[in-house]
């Protein structure tokens, strides 16, 4: 194991949710990170390609002439946590102000 393999395994092995954690919500997304084994991580499972950005929110359109993802591997789409996450995107409407259908 390296250090971080032997970091994820003692953060699993502690079922109990700290103080600290319920508190903080930093603390409540590591636990959440650590717990998940079926994360994605980048340069492993995807590799972003990062472009233009927009000056402000009131600009319109996007300035990025290519996908946000340069890849992502197959059997990402197959684990858990990525299903469940993509399930929530059939309800999502980005028009602020649009009522969202529940399924």
């Amino acid at each position: 194991f390296d250090a971080e393999q032997q970091n994820h395994e003692v953060k699993k092995s502690t079922e109990e949710v700290t103080e600290a954690e319920l508190q903080d919500f930093t603390l409540a997304c590591e636990r959440i990170w650590w717990l998940d084994d079926g994360r994605c991580e980048p340069g492993r499972d995807y590799q972003l390609q990062p472009q233009r950005y927009k000056r402000s929110s009131w600009d319109k359109g996007d300035e990025a002439p290519l996908p946000l993802f340069k890849w992502v591997k197959d059997e990402v789409l197959q684990r858990e946590t990525v299903k469940h996450f993509i399930s929530l995107l059939d309800n999502y409407v980005a028009q602020t102000g649009t009522e969202e259908t529940y399924t």
